[in-house]
Order: C-alpha cells, then sequence, then structure tokens
C-alpha cells in the first residue's frame, strides 16, 4: 500500500491528496496519538514515542486537530523542532488563512489550541483524577511563557523560563499538585514556589517519524 503525500501546512484542505486517496495508506486524524494525550496514564514513554513515530508520517495534516495533538505528542517524546513547527502552525492558522476558511471567520478552535499545546505541551500538564501535575520545558526558540489556571476554584499562575517555573496562588487558600513527580503546596502562609524546570523530560531536539517535519 502507498503512502500518501503529506500535503504542505501552507496549503488549503486537502489540495495534495491525490483523487484516488482511498488507495493510499494516509490518516486523516490519529486516534492512537489523541488517546495518548486523554489517557496518558496507561502509555509509558516509549510507547507514546513509538506510536508517534508510526502515526505522525501517515497523518495529512491538512486540518487543526491532528496539529495540536501530534505538537502534546511530540514534546512528551522530545521532538522539539516538530512540536513547536505544529504549535506555530496552529498559531497561524487564522493571520496565515492556512486552511483557506478565513473568508467564514476565525478558527475559535485554533485559538484554544494555541493555548491548549503550550499548556499541555511545553507545560506537560496533566489532570488524573483530580491531580494536578506538570513538568514543564521551555523550548531554546521561547524564553518565558506564562498561564493562568484555575483549580477547583483555587487560581495560581505559573511563570516559566529556561532555568524555573515560579508558581504563585491568586485566589483561594490552598492548592495542592506536583511538579516533576514531587508534591506541593501553595497557601495564604506560602503563596510562592520556584523550582528548576525539565527534570525526566525528554530533549532530543529532532524531527521524528520517518520523514521531516509535514509543517513548512
Amino acid at each position: 500500500m502507498k503512502q500518501a503525500p503529506i500535503p504542505a501546512a501552507s496549503t488549503n484542505v486537502g489540495r495534495d491528496l491525490p483523487m484516488d486517496s482511498d488507495r493510499y495508506w494516509a490518516i486523516k486524524r490519529a486516534g492512537a496519538v489523541m488517546a495518548m494525550v486523554i489517557l496518558g496514564k496507561h502509555f509509558t514513554k516509549d510507547g507514546k514515542r513509538r506510536n508517534f513515530e508510526c502515526c505522525d508520517p501517515l497523518t495529512t495534516h491538512d486540518s487543526f486537530p491532528p496539529v495540536r495533538i501530534q505538537s502534546i505528542i511530540a514534546n512528551a517524546s522530545g521532538f522539539e523542532q516538530k512540536a513547536i513547527a505544529y504549535v506555530e502552525c496552529a498559531a497561524a492558522m487564522d493571520m496565515s488563512d492556512i486552511g483557506g476558511t478565513m473568508m467564514h471567520g476565525a478558527h475559535v478552535a485554533a485559538i484554544n489550541g494555541t493555548r491548549l499545546v503550550s499548556v499541555y505541551g511545553f507545560v506537560g500538564l496533566h489532570d488524573t483524577e483530580g491531580r494536578i501535575s506538570f513538568n514543564p520545558v521551555l523550548p531554546e526558540a521561547r524564553s518565558a511563557l506564562t498561564f493562568v489556571l484555575t483549580v477547583r476554584g483555587q487560581s495560581f499562575r505559573v511563570e516559566i523560563d529556561h532555568g524555573s517555573a515560579t508558581c504563585r496562588l491568586l485566589n483561594g487558600e490552598r492548592l495542592s499538585f506536583s511538579q516533576a513527580g514531587k508534591a506541593y503546596v501553595l497557601s495564604c502562609a506560602e503563596p510562592i514556589l520556584t523550582r528548576p524546570v525539565g527534570q525526566g523530560r525528554p530533549r532530543s531536539g529532532g524531527a521524528g517519524g520517518r520523514s521531516a517535519s509535514p509543517v513548512r
């Protein structure tokens, strides 16, 4: 079975796929990769990497949802360059009219997806059975990342640079979370915590998969 040519992100949806695409080996949206984001605790790090390397070259990347999911798993698997390429594609969805649909208005899912891939990808956020954890690794091309989360009525701000992550309690009395596998608590008495980043996260920097990054 033939592998479908992967269209560039700058083309309109489906333009580069052949008319007889049903005869080609291609994935519109990689469900296995999505499962690794939603049910991450059921997959090992090596399993995520191998599944990503298998699915990514076969995914057409001609719509927004695969791009954001691929970016998150690329980050978790150590493929920094590909993760950055995908998040930039998501961020430019409207400004560059990547899908050729701007005449219908802004792509709201793409706008939210930029935040999604930043927080779940580069920050490594997980919400497993009500337990919040994260393990950030900021890309070399980015100097800082700041975001605010509200968890069960407790709001906190996270500021990340290449050396550390600072968590600051904004609203609420007590917030429990973990970073890089260690448990911490923010409270009114101790509302600020600063810890080093990048512990236990792969940093290959490679493109990943069996082909060069399809996002150009």
